[in-house]
C-alpha cells in the first residue's frame, strides 16, 4: 500500500470475445514487503507507467488481435491489493489502420486523470500518455516485461522517505531545534538540580540553609541566564521543572531564554532508585506521567526535554534492556508532543575499572538504546544524545589521561552511533572543570574524529558553574564577576569543541559524586 510495492504477479489472465470486442482481463497481485520499496510507486503515490506488463500467454493473445489498441489502464490501491483493468477498444479494420509490429508489441498504460489529480496535483495526464518505452522483454519478480517506466513524482516520494519513522506533525520543527542545540561551537548549560540538591552543590554561597528558598534559587539562575554574551557559546539550557514556572525580569524563564536566543528545555525523568527484583541495579522512573508533563512543558515554551538513565559499568542484561526501552519510550512521547528528546544513557564512572570495561559498557548501552529507539519509531534526526565520555573509573590510576579518553570515546562512538545523528553532548560526570574541557578538546582533535560525522559538544552542569559559584558566594557585589567567570568557562568549552585545550590549573578540583547524581 501507499506506493511501496516491490513486485507483482499475474494470477489469472484471460481473453474473451464479446459482441465483436476483445477484452483482456488481467489481475495483478501486489506484495508489499517493506517501507523502503524496491520498485516504489507501482501503486499509490508514485506516477506509474507500465509497458506490456502481461505474461506470455496474454501477449500472444493480444498479438492475434492485430488492430487492438490499449485504451487505458487504471491503477489504484485497495487494501494493499493493487488491481489493473485493461480494456482493448473495439477496432474496426475499415476505419483504423493496422498497427505496426513495434506498436503491436508495446502496450502502454497510465493513471487515470482523476487518480493522477489526487496523487500529483497540477500534473497533466497528457504528459504521461506521450511517453512510451519499448525494449526487449525481461523478467522482473516473475513477470515478463518488455519495458517498464516508473515516472514518479520525485518530490512526493522524497517527502515519503523523509517521513519514514518520523513524527510527521513536528518533524521539521524537531530537526531544526536539534540542529540548533548542537550548532558549531555551542553546547548546553545543565542547571536542572532539584530544590533539595542545589544548595548542597554550592555551600560556599550561603550561610544558612533557610536562605536557599525559591527566590534564592531563582536569583542564582537568573544570574547565569542574563550573562552578557552567553548565547555565543551556549545554545540551550536544561531547566528543572520548578524553574520553568518561575518569573525572571517580569517574564517566565522560558521567555527570557528565548529572547536571548537560547533554547529552553526541561528535565522530565523522575529520578532513579534500586531496580525491582535486583536492588544492585538502577531503574529510572517517570514514564507514567510523562505525556502530561510533555504537554505542560510545550505549553510553557520549552523546546526540548532530558531524561537521564544511569547505569553501572557492570550492569546486567535486564538493567540495560529496561533502561534502553524506557529511554526509547520517553523519546517517542517527547517527539509526539513536539519536544526534542535529549536521550541520556549514563554509564557512571564509579570504581577502579579500566577503560576497556568502560568502553564495553558504553558501547553496549548506546547500541541497545538506538535499537530500542528504532523499534519505537523514534526519529533519530530529531533527537540528541547526551552521554558519558569513555574513561576509566574515578579510582583508576589513569583516570586523568585526556588523550586516552579522547581515543577511546571516538572509537566507541564510531562503532555505536548512526551517522544521521544531529550530534552528541557530553555530561561532565563529576570531572573537574579543566579536565572536562581538555577531554572534550582531546576528543575533537583525535585522529579518528572523522569517523564521527556529527558535532561532539558539551552539556555540563558543575563543570560550567563551579567557577561562577566560587566567585559569586551569594554576594551581590560579586554578581558581574560571577557572570564573567561563567562566560569564560563557556568560551573555553566552545574552543574545546574545535580541539583547542585550555591551560587552567585553578579549576582542577574533582567534582565527582559517588553513585552518580541522585536526581
Amino acid at each position: 500500500r501507499r506506493g511501496r510495492a516491490v513486485g507483482f504477479n499475474l494470477r489469472r489472465s484471460r481473453v474473451v470475445a464479446n459482441r465483436g470486442r476483445v477484452v483482456v482481463a488481467v489481475r495483478l497481485v501486489v506484495r508489499v514487503v517493506d517501507r523502503g520499496g524496491i520498485v516504489g510507486g507501482i501503486v499509490g503515490r508514485g506516477v506509474v507507467r507500465v509497458v506490456q506488463a502481461v505474461r506470455d500467454a496474454v501477449v500472444r493473445g493480444l498479438h492475434r488481435v492485430h488492430d487492438a489498441g490499449l485504451a487505458r489502464r487504471e491503477v489504484f490501491d485497495d487494501r494493499g491489493r493493487g488491481r489493473a483493468r485493461d480494456a482493448c477498444a473495439r477496432a474496426a479494420p475499415s476505419r483504423q489502420p493496422r498497427a505496426s509490429a513495434r506498436a503491436a508489441k508495446t502496450y502502454s498504460c497510465c493513471l487515470s486523470s482523476s487518480l493522477l489529480s489526487r496523487l500529483a496535483p497540477g500534473a497533466s495526464i497528457e504528459r504521461y500518455r506521450r511517453t512510451t518505452i519499448a525494449g526487449p522483454p525481461r523478467r522482473v519478480f516473475g513477470v515478463r516485461l518488455s519495458a517498464v517506466q516508473l515516472t514518479m513524482a520525485a518530490t512526493a516520494e522524497r517527502k515519503d522517505l523523509e517521513a519514514f519513522n518520523a513524527s510527521p506533525r513536528y518533524r521539521d520543527e524537531l530537526r531544526a531545534t536539534a540542529a540548533k542545540l548542537v550548532a558549531p561551537g555551542k553546547g548546553l548549560l545543565a542547571c536542572d538540580e532539584p530544590p533539595n540538591v542545589l544548595p548542597q552543590r554550592m555551600k560556599q554561597c550561603w550561610t544558612s540553609l533557610e536562605e536557599c528558598d525559591a527566590a534564592w534559587r531563582c536569583g542564582y539562575r537568573e544570574l547565569m541566564f542574563t550573562t552578557p554574551g552567553l548565547s555565543r557559546y551556549v545554545s540551550g539550557v536544561i531547566l528543572n521543572e520548578e524553574t520553568v514556572d518561575q518569573t525572571m525580569q517580569g517574564v517566565s524563564a522560558t521567555k527570557l531564554l528565548s529572547s536571548l536566543d537560547i533554547v529552553p528545555g526541561v528535565k522530565l525523568d523522575g529520578g532513579f532508585a534500586p531496580m525491582p527484583g535486583d536492588p544492585t541495579q538502577w531503574r529510572t522512573a517517570g514514564l507514567d506521567a510523562l505525556d502530561a508533563k510533555c504537554k505542560k512543558a510545550k505549553a510553557a515554551g520549552c523546546a526540548f526535554a532530558k531524561w537521564r538513565a544511569p547505569l553501572k559499568v557492570d550492569f546486567t542484561e535486564a538493567a540495560v534492556a529496561a533502561e534502553a526501552d524506557a529511554l526509547a519510550c520517553y523519546a517517542k512521547i517527547c517527539q509526539d508532543n513536539g519536544l526534542v528528546p535529549i536521550v541520556e544513557p549514563d554509564v557512571v564512572m564509579d570504581g577502579a575499572h579500566g577503560i576497556v570495561a568502560s568502553a564495553r559498557a558504553t558501547k553496549t548501552a548506546l547500541v541497545r538504546t538506538f535499537a530500542a529507539m528504532d523499534a519505537r519509531g523514534v526519529d533519530v534526526r530529531g533527537s540528541v544524545i547526551k552521554t558519558n565520555m569513555v574513561r576509566p573509573g574515578a579510582a583508576h590510576a589513569a583516570a586523568e589521561d585526556v588523550d586516552l579518553v579522547g581515543a577511546a570515546t571516538v572509537r566507541v562512538f564510531a562503532d555505536a552511533l548512526p551517522a544521521s545523528l544531529p550530534g552528541v553532548v557530553f555530561l561532565s560526570g563529576g570531572m573537574s572543570e579543566a579536565f572536562a574541557t581538555n577531554a572534550l578538546a582531546a576528543i575533537n582533535r583525535d585522529p579518528g574524529r572523522a569517523a564521527c560525522p556529527f558535532p561532539l559538544s558539551f552539556s555540563y552542569g558543575r563543570a560550567l558553574q563551579q567557577s561562577c559559584r566560587d566567585v559569586w558566594r551569594g554576594k551581590a557585589e560579586n554578581y558581574a564577576a560571577a557572570q564573567a567567570a561563567l562566560l569564560d568557562r563557556a568560551r573555553r568549552n566552545s574552543e574545546a569543541t574545535k580541539g583547542i585545550s585550555c591551560d587552567d590549573d585553578a579549576a582542577t578540583t574533582s567534582l565527582h559524586v559517588a553513585g552518580g547524581n541522585r536526581y
